[in-house]
């Protein structure tokens, strides 16, 4: 049985409690629904929270910082103020978790390799899950972009669970 939550496993397998939840995050979209859920699924688990925003522009970045409209703004680099916004957006999301008692941590990154940079916080802060927002795409957008969700299925070293765009109840 998971600590509290009714579930119980099959016969013979092996349970695994989930003490720590990786929950990444595009921040160009509204995280509200999967963090409600993610902030649900580790007060029910017992489970801390660590959020994960990964900024996959470095190139768009860096030509953007250099436009003259963006020179003549704050001496703090583009790449800068996405950071700060991004870390002024995860702040407000570990108050709210931490509000409703559930612990959590959070930071963000630039990386041009968004699916890379999830494997390796799962794999070096130990999460026993990935809790990860999938929009489904047709077959032809699949073929040439690919699926993020599938690459971090494949490599992750703990189980993922993906939750589709739209498709949570409160």
């Amino acid at each position: 049985m998971v600590r509290g939550s009714g579930l119980r496993y099959p016969p013979g397998m092996v349970e695994v409690p989930i003490r720590r939840i990786l929950v990444p995050l595009d921040l160009g979209r509204d995280p509200e629904d999967l963090c409600s859920y993610a902030v649900r699924l580790g007060r029910q688990l017992g489970a801390d929270l660590l959020f994960l925003s990964v900024i996959d522009s470095p190139t768009i970045i860096a030509l953007i910082e250099r436009r003259p409209a963006v020179q003549e703004g704050p001496r703090e680099g583009f790449r800068d103020r996405l950071l700060s916004d991004a870390r002024t957006i995860l702040r407000a999301l570990i108050d709210q978790a931490q509000g409703e008692g559930v612990r959590a941590t959070g930071h963000a990154i630039v990386s041009e390799e968004p699916v890379r940079e999830i494997l390796a916080e799962a794999e070096n802060r130990g999460v026993d899950l990935i809790l990860l927002l999938h929009e489904p795409h047709g077959s032809l957008a699949r073929l040439f972009l690919g699926d993020a969700a599938d690459a971090v299925l494949e490599g992750a070293p703990c189980p993922v669970l993906l939750m589709r765009v739209g498709k949570t109840k409160a």
